[in-house]
């Protein structure tokens, strides 16, 4: 079976913000519901995004071998998780917006039509 993604392909900013976005898309409700119990409030997307963006990049980082000893390669990786993280919370927030339009034509159509 042929991969869609692979580690070498996680290391390209376009499939690092596809992946974040799928991710938050598919864990926001989730991380909600654990973060409301425990805390009672519901966790910011930026945060989760933030979260994630981190964790993919060093992740991916790992498994292609980089060598994490030297503060240098931290840094660098910390800075471009907070640009993989901006890019990609513009992504999630520009689909969620379109998201909850899409909800409140298709309600103002079936009012319509009642």
């Amino acid at each position: 079976m042929e991969q869609f993604i692979t580690i070498e392909s996680l290391s390209t900013m376009a499939t690092l913000i596809l992946v974040v976005v799928l991710l938050v898309q598919n864990f926001k409700d989730i991380v909600d519901n654990i973060f409301t119990k425990a805390f009672g409030i519901a966790l910011s997307t930026k945060y989760l995004v933030f979260i994630i963006s981190q964790l993919l990049l060093f992740t991916s980082k790992y498994f292609l071998g980089t060598d994490f000893h030297n503060g240098e390669e931290i840094f660098i990786t910390l800075i471009n998780g907070c640009i993989l993280s901006g890019l990609s919370y513009k992504s999630v927030e520009t689909l969620m917006n379109n998201n909850k339009n899409s909800k409140v034509i298709s309600e103002d159509i079936s009012n319509e039509v009642k």
